[in-house]
């Protein structure tokens, strides 16, 4: 299908990462390490949080706490260089839906626009993460936006669009993946899925996989329909009681997809990334629309002229239909389940209000949301010495944050006109998202965000103590050898922390 560019996909890749690589490193330089210790907890209670945070010294870990009240912002206790910067794996994601918050508002919807001139169809993008997504949808179908959009051009009469299905997904830049998210395999699972202006699906393929008969190859089903991809079906249907081993791979630089071994039963695969969210997008909807009775004759086309202007939205009568979904749901998906792709696109359109503001015809990038963050933590006056900001998702290896930065900012939430939706935004202990399993024993006292990568772990957030004082927290570990470990120091600081704090 045309595209904007000839340059080839391999040059493009290299000029990104050598791009975002220099902007990674040009951060201010990386502060000092605290000199010392604050305690102010008491010496009883801050001797067992010292023995807690030490845990992992044998292992060369590097474990940076800090704690303050939240209605009064005290420092109450540190532990190890709270100015170091470290890896926050998914705690970037704070940053990110801080500012979106902050950017555009409780009550704002991120638009999706169905455009109609007589001749051509056409779809404008603003990098809303949530279209087609399963967990919105629920019930329905991840393409009943499109059946909307089907019955609201039936409405006018439209059963055959005479030219092109255009995309214009040109309010978001066209690096959809990070040159520094690794490892490869990354790139292969849903949560290293691409970032584009006009997403769908989660930017993924969602497989699942039938038994027929005992020595036959297996049936094949995937979400959403018309996605137009390839697929290598070596999975074999054994008897119903044997063991099923299957297994689902994308193939590197491809819409491709290898299954193989054996299968007994029914079985839905772990979702698997696109990679071209415009182009999956514009699949599902000429799909549904022409199931729907709305047949487009042309091709689909990207557009691909440079924006000369800041971005608008369309306006006026060739408005067909508007899709939008509310910033308190992009919240929810960003910080309870740790959905990259939602993080990386919000931090691309806070990019691109941060240009707007300035006048600027620039798309929303990485680089965008790196220099807003950056003038926000300016105007709340955080110390954001040792920030290195490469991805909204904390995906990349070379983030950096410390940990003043992360409880001050979450300070500064806690004091927000918005700190009801930003937190109920969050994880929550014992209860849902990526804490459910954690804090079981005191459900709903502990709310925050947690992060993993290889060698790296965090947990920041609010925790409510016995006798029902707030306190503000951030743990990052670096060096760990194992995220259990990790995990479990972090749990044990925030309950001693609970029980412990009068």
């Amino acid at each position: 299908m045309p595209h904007a560019t000839k340059r080839s996909p391999l040059l493009t890749a290299l000029l990104a990462g050598l791009l975002l690589l220099l902007v990674g490193c040009a951060g201010d330089p990386p502060a000092t390490a605290a000199p010392g210790a604050t305690h102010a907890i008491g010496d009883t209670l801050a001797s067992r949080l010292d023995t807690i945070a030490g845990r992992l010294d044998a292992q060369n870990a590097t474990v940076a706490v800090r704690v303050l009240d939240a209605q009064t912002g005290d420092v109450l206790y540190t532990h190890g260089g709270i100015d170091t910067p470290l890896k926050p794996a998914s705690n970037m994601k704070l940053l990110t839906a801080a500012l979106a918050l902050e950017t555009f508002g409780p009550d704002h919807t991120f638009k999706t626009y169905l455009l109609f001139d007589g001749q051509d169809l056409t779809v404008v993008g603003t990098g809303d993460p949530g279209t087609g997504d399963p967990v919105f949808a629920g019930e329905d179908a991840v393409d009943a936006m499109f059946e909307d959009w089907a019955m609201a051009l039936r409405m006018r009469r439209v059963t055959r669009v005479p030219g092109r299905l255009l995309i214009d997904d040109r309010a978001i830049d066209r690096f959809l993946v990070h040159p520094t998210w690794w490892p490869e395999d990354d790139l292969q699972t849903w949560y290293g899925a691409a970032v584009g202006g006009l997403n769908f699906n989660d930017n993924c393929i969602d497989f699942t996989a039938e038994p027929t008969e005992p020595g036959q190859p297996v049936a094949i089903t995937f979400v959403p329909v018309g996605a137009q991809i390839t697929i290598h079906n070596g999975l074999v249907t054994v008897d119903a009681g044997s063991d099923t081993e299957a297994r689902a791979e994308k193939s590197v630089g491809l819409d491709a997809y290898t299954f193989s071994g054996t299968l007994g039963r029914s079985v839905a695969f772990s979702s698997k990334p696109v990679m071209d969210p415009g182009m999956l997008f514009a699949q599902a909807m000429r799909s549904t629309l022409e199931r729907r009775g709305v047949a487009i004759a042309g091709d689909t086309v990207r557009v691909s002229a440079p924006l000369d202007a800041p971005f608008a939205p369309p306006a006026g009568d060739e408005v067909i239909a508007v899709h939008e979904t509310p910033i308190a749901d992009v919240l929810s998906r960003i910080l309870k389940p740790s959905q990259n792709m939602f993080a990386d696109c919000t931090a691309k359109m806070i990019g691109l209000a941060f240009y707007q503001e300035r006048g600027l015809p620039l798309p929303g990038s990485w680089l965008g949301a790196s220099r807003a963050t950056r003038a926000w933590l300016d105007g709340l006056g955080i110390d954001h010495r040792g920030l290195v900001y490469a991805d909204g998702s904390g995906l990349s290896h070379n983030n950096r944050v410390t940990a003043r930065l992360i409880s001050d900012l979450l300070l500064a939430m806690h004091r927000s006109e918005h700190a009801e939706l930003w937190k109920q935004s969050l994880t929550i202990g014992g209860v849902d998202g990526t804490l459910r399993r954690r804090f079981t024993d005191t459900p709903g006292r502990v709310v925050g965000k947690t992060g993993t990568l290889t060698g790296a772990s965090s947990l920041s957030g609010y925790v409510t103590t016995d006798t029902g004082r707030e306190l503000v927290f951030s743990i990052l570990v670096n060096g760990n050898r194992a995220s259990a470990d990790a995990r479990a120091l972090q749990d044990d600081l925030v309950q001693a922390l609970m029980a412990g704090v009068e």
